[in-house]
């Protein structure tokens, strides 16, 4: 008899033991689970917003910035100048950083160190390059080139071709009356402009050329399961209920 109830209070210790195992990795199971899909969740969102940057960078530096005014034809030094003014004066994209910003707790557990460092970047370039814009309009306001070119633009076309000659001097290049600039003295404060900007400039695109050429450090977000694919993932698991009952 004390050796039934031993048994029968052993196969409960037992029980209780496996049962609590059983519930314990079941918890576990549910925890991993899901930290995977708030991790994948965390992913997709970071991708999503670097892709629509970067989308939106392509379209700006290659429609507006590099984009010169039609219906003429410019020299090389013409098309720099043009190119700084544009990406002054053009209306910029809103870069997204809500994604990087309001996910900072959880970036840590998402992403491999290489991974947030190249993320890090890409946002703080970003934000750099908007930084220099306010430095190319400072030089452009200084100088008041902008304006000067313009006017330029509205002579006759038989006056407007700017000389280009690197061995005068500005003091050599005078200024003519009726209060227009003469071409050669335009192309001199023009090549004055993109050497004193080429600094910036040079900054500008290499910020652009490093995004461009990095592109998104995350990997696209995996599709998610189509309904049939989930079907055949499940068959075998579920009963088949179609299978006729045996007499």
């Amino acid at each position: 008899m004390i050796d039934n109830l031993l048994s029968g209070a052993g196969g409960v210790v037992v029980g209780t033991i496996l049962g609590f195992v059983l519930s314990l990795s079941a918890t576990w199971w549910q925890e991993g689970r899901k930290k995977r899909e708030q991790k994948e969740a965390v992913c997709t969102l970071l991708y999503l917003e670097i892709s629509q940057n970067l989308a939106w960078l392509e379209d700006f530096w290659q429609h507006r910035v590099l984009s010169p005014p039609g219906g003429a034809s410019y020299e090389p030094e013409e098309i720099v100048f043009w190119r700084r003014a544009n990406f002054v004066h053009e209306l910029a994209p809103e870069w997204r950083h809500v994604m990087w910003e309001s996910q900072v707790s959880n970036v840590p557990m998402a992403l491999t160190r290489t991974q947030l460092q190249q993320v890090f970047d890409h946002h703080t370039k970003l934000a750099r390059l908007m930084k220099l814009r306010p430095l190319l309009s400072e030089a452009f306001e200084r100088t008041h080139m902008l304006s000067i070119y313009k006017s330029h633009l509205a002579l006759p076309p038989e006056r407007r071709p700017i000389i280009y000659d690197r061995s005068l001097t500005r003091a050599q290049a005078s200024m003519p009356q009726q209060g227009h600039v003469t071409p050669l003295f335009l192309g001199v404060q023009i090549d004055d402009f993109n050497q004193i900007t080429a600094e910036l400039w040079e900054e500008c695109e290499g910020i652009y050329n490093e995004l461009h050429t990095s592109g998104n450090p995350l990997p696209a977000p995996k599709p998610a399961p189509t309904s049939a694919n989930l079907l055949v993932r499940l068959k075998g698991r579920l009963p088949d209920k179609r299978q006729p009952k045996q007499h």
